[in-house]
């Protein structure tokens, strides 16, 4: 994959590192992600620190390399599908999706993960965090649709489909500058999927 300064961009396949640009131009240059030759990257995860840590899902494990390209020595394996990533927008925390339906919150500095077996039954199709990462949304192939604060669950709701997008809104109506400081914690986001319908 390569990234900009400006907007990071994706290429799932051959996995490969680009270094982080230094000015507003868009200077590609690439580093090779060795994937063990009995794995193959279904899916690729950047964390936005400082110093970024690339999460690579294959079918059953995840991986994690430092930003020049070398593999850390750990890694999360399960007997199951991983399928979704998406880290934490400043805390060095990656949240996965699996085929199950578990979710788990993998911590990067102190290597621990939190997971969840009791909210959801089916593949997790997709994780979104808010912008101030109070709140995450995750979604499943059986339609429902879960919002946590950390790994507290505290509301669901249930549509026929399986849910395949989801974004927080961001909607600012404020008029004043005491307003527009609470409205990072507007929490209201859209998804939709399958069933061809996108809620609020």
């Amino acid at each position: 994959f390569f990234f900009s300064s400006r907007r990071r961009h994706t290429r799932f396949l051959p996995v490969s590192w680009a270094r982080r640009c230094v000015q507003e131009t868009a200077i590609i240059s690439e580093l090779k992600v060795q994937i063990p030759s009995e794995e193959t990257a279904t899916q690729i995860a950047l964390s936005n620190q400082t110093s970024a840590t690339l999460a690579v899902a294959t079918y059953k494990k995840v991986l994690f390399y430092s930003e020049n390209a070398e593999k850390y020595d750990v890694e999360i394996l399960r007997s199951i599908l991983p399928t979704a990533l998406e880290w934490h927008p400043f805390l060095p925390v990656l949240a996965i999706g699996w085929e199950t339906g578990l979710i788990s919150l993998w911590n990067d500095e102190t290597k621990a993960v939190k997971e969840d077996t009791n909210v959801h039954q089916a593949a997790i199709t997709v994780i979104v965090f808010h912008q101030a990462g109070s709140r995450m949304v995750a979604c499943d192939e059986k339609g429902k649709v879960s919002v946590w604060k950390g790994l507290n669950c505290i509301s669901v709701y249930q549509k026929e489909n399986a849910i395949t997008n989801c974004i927080f809104a961001n909607l600012d109506f404020s008029d004043n500058a005491v307003d527009k400081s609470k409205s990072s914690r507007n929490y209201l986001f859209f998804f939709g999927g399958r069933g061809g319908v996108v809620s609020l």
